[in-house]
């Protein structure tokens, strides 16, 4: 499901994500991660955020890795 960035490496100097990786699964995470590393200039910044949920605060959440997605196939419901 991950596809490369049509970008040569090391074109960029800035790489902006900001809350991209909140709604990816963790291997797709780790995936563009590996990518903006790729595509990043060197001495190049990327500025990203996401959020964790601390599970003393959320002790509804179940255990093992989620994400905001009901499934992978179907992104149109936003629930943990």
């Amino acid at each position: 499901m991950a596809e490369p960035f049509p970008v040569s490496d090391e074109e960029f100097s800035l790489v902006i994500a900001i809350s991209v990786f909140t709604h990816v699964y963790k291997e797709q995470a780790t995936y563009y991660l590996s990518e903006i590393a790729r595509i990043l200039a060197p001495h190049g910044v990327a500025l990203a955020s996401w959020f964790f949920f601390d599970r003393k605060r959320f002790p509804f959440l179940r255990d093992g890795p989620f994400c905001l997605f009901t499934d992978e196939l179907s992104h149109t419901s936003c629930h943990l």
